[in-house]
């Protein structure tokens, strides 16, 4: 009598992962020109980078994406995009994706500068894109040296924190970040101390949107300086052309007026 045994063989598989922890995303001049630097360290396995921009550009975008493992078996990102030019108002968005997962960290940056006369009261812009939702908010200021925190606003408790220093020059409006709509409202700007960058950073997880306003309070601003170009003469050539050109239209016209005068009297002899 035979018997027959039955073997089972479990195979067990085991993925290491390395979560991606952080993303970062600034502008660098390292290459020589203005790009932007997109960067995430020590992930397992390699993820994927794409950028894009809001709003969408009819340019290609072309970065330059280097992953590098180190002796630990985990791979740093380092992907970098030439800043587009002639496109001053565009937010570049760098998202990094893990492969199992599908799991996408996004950052996003947006840069300007705004020139204003003291005592004007004005808006520091920011706006939180479209791929966000109900973002916390932090607005800070520096001026070279020191970086002060000028409010905070937890989209949870929908609380607004003011820092002392600050209350009485930096206004947030709760209703406008409803909206999407996280600009402050900057009164009676003084250029000793309000001139420096303003920095808006909007976060959640697997997403932070930073916007920079570099702020420049001063008496000349929207005064012609010595050192500044003129253009009255652009004026003046203009004006000189015209005048050039209707004298040459009265001359035609007069010499044409005495071409048909001579013809009629030349008919008629």
């Amino acid at each position: 009598m035979s018997s027959r045994v039955c073997v089972c063989v479990c195979v067990c598989v085991c993925v290491c992962v390395a979560p991606i922890r952080g993303l970062f995303l600034e502008q660098s001049r390292m290459s020589g020109y203005e790009e932007m630097k997109c960067t995430v360290n020590n992930v397992f396995p390699a993820p994927r980078v794409t950028w894009e921009t809001e709003p969408p550009t009819f340019e290609a975008l072309r970065p330059v994406t280097r992953i590098i493992p180190n002796k630990m078996g985990l791979y740093s990102v380092d992907s970098r995009l030439k800043k587009l030019k002639g496109e001053l108002d565009i937010i570049y968005i760098c998202k990094v994706t893990r492969l199992y997962s599908g799991e996408t960290w996004t950052a996003s940056i947006r840069q300007r500068e705004i020139r204003e006369s003291p005592g004007i009261d004005l808006t520091v812009p920011c706006a939180v894109p479209s791929y966000m939702n109900k973002p916390s908010l932090k607005w800070t200021f520096s001026n070279g040296e020191d970086l002060s925190t000028i409010l905070t606003y937890d989209s949870r408790s929908e609380n607004i924190v003011s820092s002392p220093p600050w209350k009485s020059h930096a206004e947030l409006d709760p209703f406008k970040i409803s909206f999407g709509d996280s600009s402050i409202r900057l009164m009676d700007p003084k250029e000793s101390e309000h001139t420096g960058r303003y920095t808006c950073v909007l976060s959640m997880p697997y997403g932070t949107h930073t916007e920079r306003s570099d702020i420049i309070i001063g008496s000349s601003v929207g005064k012609p300086t010595q050192d500044s170009p003129s253009y009255l003469w652009i004026l003046g050539l203009v004006v000189g052309l015209l005048l050039l050109s209707l004298g040459g239209i009265l001359v035609y016209w007069k010499l044409k007026a005495l071409t048909n005068s001579h013809t009629d009297v030349l008919s008629g002899s």
